[in-house]
């Protein structure tokens, strides 16, 4: 599976998510994570650093052939 971090800029905000290339798919939870710093008043710099080490590690588990409800477990 192919991921990739995705920027939204709404007004001053920015948003970041996870994408599944393969599917074109919002991938929830970690997006889900990434709002939630969001709104805690995290940094862009250190949200945007989070999606990509997030994605880094997602495309890790692709190719051990893992899931994420794995980990979650």
């Amino acid at each position: 599976m192919i991921y990739k971090v995705e920027t939204i800029k709404d007004g001053t905000e920015k948003y970041f998510f996870i994408r599944n290339l393969e599917t074109m798919s919002i991938e929830e939870l970690p997006s889900k994570y990434l709002m939630h710093k969001i709104k805690c008043k995290r940094s862009p710099n250190t949200v945007k650093r989070t999606a990509f080490s997030i994605c880094y590690y997602m495309k890790y588990m692709a190719e051990k052939e893992m899931e994420l409800t794995e980990v979650y477990q």
